[in-house]
Order: C-alpha cells, then structure tokens, then sequence
C-alpha cells in the first residue's frame, strides 16, 4: 500500500507541475515573449533555435544505445540547463501559421512533451525530425514539404531515427496529423513524382513505443515506416503512394490494425507495395566457434540485438535457432553468448534476426480505388521476408492485381485466417493476389495455420508442417459476383446466397470481423461476417477525415 501511495503521489506531482506554453508565428516574439498565451512565443522553430526546450543527451560517446533516461538517469545530462523552459511533461500549443522547419538532434525525454494546437488554430510545418529523441507527442499537426517553398525539400514529413553514436529513438506518438507532398499532385508527371515525393511518417527505430494513430497521409513515397517493440499503427489513412504504403521495421509485440491503404503510383522500376518486410540479417564475422560464443557485426542493430531470437545458418544447409542472451555490446565486434551449444557449427554470412508476436488485424489495403489516378500500379498487397515468427494476420481486406496478396517468406508459427484476397475490379486483366508460404535458401516455413480465407490461389510449402483448411479458391469474376454485395463498386461483403457463409471453422479463429461484429459460432470465411437481419445501416470504421470515406455496409 505504502508503494502504491509513493506511486500515486509521485504521477500526481508530475501532472500538477506539467504546464502549457504557447508559440504564435503571427503575433508571438520569441525574443520578447515568455511563452504564456498573453505574451506567446514565435515560430516553434525559433523556439528550439533559442534553447529554450530541455535537451537531454548521453553523457560520453558512443551511446550506450539500449539505454533511456527514465531507467539509465546516470548516464544522462540537461546539455541546455539555465535557458530551457519546456521540459519533460509539458505541452506546448502552436498557433495558425507556419512554424518553420523542426531538425532537432539529442532531445531524449522522461515523459512527454506534447505539441499540439491551441485551439481552434492550425499550425503547419514543412518538416519534424528528432535524430534521436524519446517521449515526443504530436498532435493534430499539418505537415507539407510543399509548405518550405523553393529550394531543396528534404523528401520526408516526420521521422524519428537512430544515431550511430547518439542513441536510438523511442516513444513517439504521432496523432490525428495531415502529411502530404503537396495539396495537388493531379499534374504531376512520373518525375515530379520521383524528384518531389517524400516520405509521410518515419518512426523505423528498434527501440520501443512507437504510436502512430489516426492520420492521414496523402501523395507521398513511403506512407509509414514503422517498427520497435510493441509499437502501434492504427487508424491511419494513407493515399497515393509511389513505393510502399507501410513499411516494417524490427521490433516485437508489434500491432498493425483498422489501417486503410490504396492507390499504389507506378513512376519507376521499384516493386511497389502495400505493405512489406525485408529480410532481416546481419553478418557474422568470425566462423570460429567455441561452445555457445560467436563473433558478430551487430553495427547498426545493436539495440535490437539482446534477448532476441536468430536463425544461424551453417554451410551444410541445416540452420538452428538460437536466443541472444548476452548484454547489448556497444562497439560492432564483440563476443556475444549465444543461448545453445554452437559446437562444431560452421556459419554461413548471415544470421537471421526474428520479429515476433506481429498482430497484422483488420486492414484495408486496395491497390486502386480511385480510377482517376495516374501511372497505375500492380502493387504487392503483403510482401513478407524472412523473419516472421508468430505472426496473427487475420481480418483483412487485401485488392490488387499482383500474385502476391499474402506472400510470406520462412514463417514459423504463423496464423493466417479469415482473410478476403481478390484481384481489383479495376485492372481485370491483372494479376491473380494468392496466399503464399513459401522456403527460402536458409529456412524452411513451420507449423503454420492457412484457415476461413478467400483468395485466387494458395501455395503453401510443402512438407513443413502446416494446416490448411476452411479456405475458398476463388479466382473468376463469377466467383467473386456470387460472393460479394458488390464486387465491382467495391463492396467486398458476402451476399446471404454466398457459399463462404456459416462454412468457416471456429477453431483459432477471431470472435470478431474486419468491421468489429461479432462471428457466431458457424463463422463465415473472409474478413467480413454476414449479418441476416430486416434493415441495414451504414457502418463507417474508424475515424476517417479529408472526405475519405468506408462505404461498406453492416447489416443489423
């Protein structure tokens, strides 16, 4: 009871003493200015460029990069004590105008800090990057690369990264925020496209806490880059994408779900796709191996390295799974322990680094939807390298017209259920989208389950301990007429007639569909659930802005 007390007094002390500062471009003077909603402060811009926000960095060189404030505070100091006024835990609104360019190295945080708007007002930025930073919110932000005028745009809107010597970031939150290149694209041609484009929001670090919720991101590059452990990306919009519309990056735990992804822009020779994991590996850089130890290059994964699960590959084609259990070490060649009797084993040049527990759930990716946009592209709805080990992908709408509609590369132990996979109406010519479990070179796929999907085809490794079953092949457009409400105006619900209704089986299977009703005890197979009842009434998932719109129908 003492403790919890300690506790209570300890997270009311931090409320009471966070405060609110405010930063106009219009009517604010940073040089004059306290900060107070009376007396604002400029440009957000002006603001760091003054010192007057805490920054936190790393004592010495290089960082000890698995290291944050709240649980390593020695090795910490406030490089900017004496001028700052914002610190850990306060919030800072801006007003309407533009608020410059934020390029902010080292500002690690205890707990938030929150930049929002005032309100009523609308801020906007040409760009927001922390290289490194922790505990940063963003809120309801605007922000164009368009907005910075002439010169030379840094082809990205809000990113987060790592340093090599600095630390890695963690902890970011961006929330209920506009991205776009620029407000109209409708004339650019493919190298506009190519020389202007920029990345939307780039949070791609192996650290953990990583939010990106409920924003819209228009006519850019990459949408979403996102990745650390137990990070979340959800209701989030993402429209005209010339790569890929969410890129994965390392980190377990982590949760991707009721996100809505379409219209993939074709300018270059890039396979474009809707979502997508590269293999993840390193190099090993001594094959000498006594008992448990090896020699790795861990540069540039360092953070990512401990307690995780690799794949060692040995030359004689057989490879083992192993746990990394030594400390994270700071320089890239050191002895680390790996969990395992290593004994004879002769290494190849890669070590396969796992990501584990991924929840990919109630998702919408549609390669075209709007038949207007220009350069169309065949994109690659899931495109999964190696590494995916107990992965949940289930209730998700996927449309295009590449093979690849679910194509996953080695996994173990993954669930791949109740997902609708369909060639777009708009491209009947294209590409059939299928579910693929495929072996590579250095992993064979294990103990997987391909169960209530529907898709044009399934190619599932043989010989590697998977269940199929409950599945619809479907790949003629008869098919998919008797199967949908609507297949051409893109409703992808079932008909009552269809033959994937009450055909499903219970067993591991989700409670709930794409749109959150309830699956009865005869589930249907696909993402959507048919519901039987006398009237029918819009459902409209998620929290959607800038006119973008779901249309399909629940029926009550």
């Amino acid at each position: 009871m003492k403790k919890l007390f300690i506790l209570l007094f300890l997270l009311f002390a931090v409320q009471v003493n966070a405060a609110t500062y405010y930063c106009d471009p219009v009517a604010g003077n940073t040089a004059t200015g306290n900060g107070s909603a009376g007396l604002p402060w400029g440009t957000l811009e002006s603001v760091f460029d003054a010192s007057l926000i805490q920054q936190r960095v790393h004592k010495d060189y290089p960082a000890i990069v698995e290291e944050l404030p709240g649980s390593h505070p020695d090795s910490f100091e406030i490089k900017s004590a004496g001028s700052d006024v914002v610190v850990d835990g306060d919030t800072i609104k801006c007003m309407t105008g533009y608020h410059g360019r934020l390029n902010e190295a080292e500002y690690y945080n205890t707990d938030y800090i929150t930049i929002e708007p005032g309100n009523g007002e609308t801020p906007t930025f040409g760009s927001i990057q922390f290289h490194p930073g922790s505990f940063w919110k963003l809120k309801n932000l605007t922000v164009s690369n368009e907005l910075i005028g002439g010169g030379t745009w840094p082809k990205y809107h809000i990113r987060a990264l790592g340093h090599g010597t600095r630390g890695h970031s963690s902890f970011i939150t961006v929330e209920d925020c506009t991205v776009f290149t620029a407000a109209d694209t409708s004339e650019w041609t493919a190298q506009n496209w190519t020389d202007r484009a920029g990345d939307g929001i780039i949070l791609p670090d192996y650290r953990p806490g990583n939010k990106a919720i409920n924003n819209t991101i228009t006519d850019v590059k990459v949408g979403l880059n996102i990745g650390g452990d137990n990070s979340l990306s959800e209701y989030n919009t993402i429209r005209r994408f010339s790569e890929d519309a969410y890129r994965i990056k390392g980190g377990d735990n982590q949760v991707c779900r009721y996100n809505d992804m379409r219209d993939s822009i074709n300018v270059d020779l890039n396979h474009d796709d809707g979502m997508q994991l590269v293999n993840q590996a390193t190099t090993v850089l001594d094959v000498n191996i006594t008992d448990e130890t090896i020699l790795i290059d861990v540069s540039g994964w360092q953070a990512w390295v401990v307690g995780r699960d690799v794949t060692i590959n040995d030359v004689d084609g057989s490879h083992e799974v192993h746990t990394i259990a030594s400390s994270v070490p700071v320089d890239s060649n050191t002895l680390i322990t790996v969990a395992g009797d290593l004994t004879g084993s002769t290494p190849t040049t890669e070590i396969t680094k796992h990501i584990t527990n991924f929840t990919l759930r109630n998702n919408i990716i549609i390669g075209i939807a709007d038949a207007d946009v220009p350069f169309v592209s065949s994109v690659q709805l899931v495109f999964l390298g190696e590494g995916c080990h107990g992965w949940q992908i289930e209730n998700n709408l996927l449309v295009g017209a590449s093979t690849h509609g679910i194509s996953i590369e080695s996994p173990r132990d993954c669930n791949i259920v109740n997902n609708t996979v369909v060639r777009e109406p708009e491209n009947p010519g294209g590409n059939l989208p299928g579910i693929s479990l495929t072996n590579n070179s250095n992993v064979d796929s294990d103990n997987c389950l391909v169960r209530n999907n529907i898709a044009t085809n399934f190619s599932i490794a043989a010989d590697s301990n998977h269940t199929e079953d409950h599945n619809i092949d479907a790949d003629e457009e008869s098919e998919w007429q008797a199967l949908f409400v609507d297949y051409n105006g893109y409703d992808f619900q079932l008909k009552g007639t269809a033959n994937a209704v009450d055909a499903g089986s219970a067993v591991e299977t989700p409670s709930t569909d794409i749109l959150d009703n309830a699956r009865d005890a005869n589930p249907d197979i696909g993402a959507y659930e048919f519901i039987s009842s006398a009237s029918v009434t819009e459902k409209i998932r998620g929290r959607y802005v800038n006119g973008y719109r779901i249309t399909y129908r629940t029926r009550y």
